[in-house]
């Protein structure tokens, strides 16, 4: 063999050593809490509803909301592997339309006043996620708050136990009360398949491009209330979330989910069946 032929054939041969040594090197991902450590974060998110009763044939109430919120992230305290962490909200904006109509979002003004507290581990599961002095809070700026909470802990990324390189994979499961006024016991189950994509660069940082995929689901009877309530609800969700491998952060995300199913609501004899369709956009970006 020509010495220029042996020659092509060794650069390939480190070529394809060091590619298939990438593609099996191990990661492990893991948030970095710091006490002090600020960081501040836009969240926009877009919803569009659509509901339908048989109480009236035909008609269709489509509402769109969406919300531009700028946030702080404050680490308080740090013990072992859990941060405890308050969220506050600074720049807010919304706009709501109702058949087309903007109709205007009462809990706006009290926005700035809205107060997270979570604990989390460094894996980005959270034990806890509680509303701060709700007491200061009018009861629309209560709902918006309860809203913001739980959009926060659904579209939470929850790194794996293990360490992992691309085309791994990995699953977290999550039950939270449904949070229906009518239905208190009801809960919601979510079901969530991770990816580790790859480990490329993005907005300067090295980082795990990570995608999932869910389903969602919200079944069961309620009978706590007046009304006996049975809902039937299914979804899926799907998103793609940039990590900060070495400063251990959330850097963007990005996130889709479509719900939809029928609620029935039981009085006497009468049944009344309410068809419920959701579709629901969110953005997470580091400032």
């Amino acid at each position: 063999m020509p010495s220029r032929s042996r020659k092509l054939f060794w650069v390939a041969g480190l070529l394809l050593g060091a590619n298939l040594a990438q593609a099996d090197e191990k990661t492990t991902l893991r948030y970095r809490f710091e006490p002090g450590r600020q960081l501040t974060y836009q969240l926009s998110t877009g919803q569009q509803s659509e509901i339908s009763s048989d109480m009236v044939p035909g008609a269709v109430q489509k509402t769109a909301i969406h919300w531009d919120v700028s946030l702080d992230q404050v680490t308080r305290a740090v013990d072992g592997s859990v941060a405890s962490m308050e969220l506050q909200f600074k720049h807010f904006a919304a706009h709501q339309l109702i058949e087309g109509k903007k109709v205007p979002i009462e809990a706006t003004a009290q926005m700035n006043k809205i107060r997270l507290g979570l604990k989390m581990t460094d894996r980005g599961e959270m034990s806890e996620a509680r509303l701060l002095q709700a007491d200061e809070l009018s009861k629309p700026a209560q709902r918006v708050a309860e809203s913001l909470r739980r959009s926060l802990v659904q579209n939470s990324l929850v790194l794996p136990s293990q360490a992992v390189g691309p085309g791994d994979s990995w699953q977290h499961e999550l039950t939270m009360p449904a949070n229906l006024p009518a239905a208190p016991e009801l809960e919601m189950k979510l079901s969530i398949v991770y990816r580790l994509d790859a480990v490329e660069n993005h907005r300067g940082r090295r980082c795990a491009r990570i995608s999932s995929a869910g389903e969602l689901s919200l079944q069961g009877e309620a009978k706590k209330t007046g009304a006996p309530l049975a809902a039937n609800l299914k979804g899926k969700a799907r998103g793609t979330t940039w990590f900060a491998i070495d400063a251990g952060l959330l850097v963007d995300s990005q996130a889709e989910l479509q719900l939809q199913g029928q609620i029935t609501a039981a009085a006497g004899e009468q049944k009344v069946n309410t068809q419920v369709k959701i579709d629901l956009k969110a953005q997470v970006a580091l400032q």
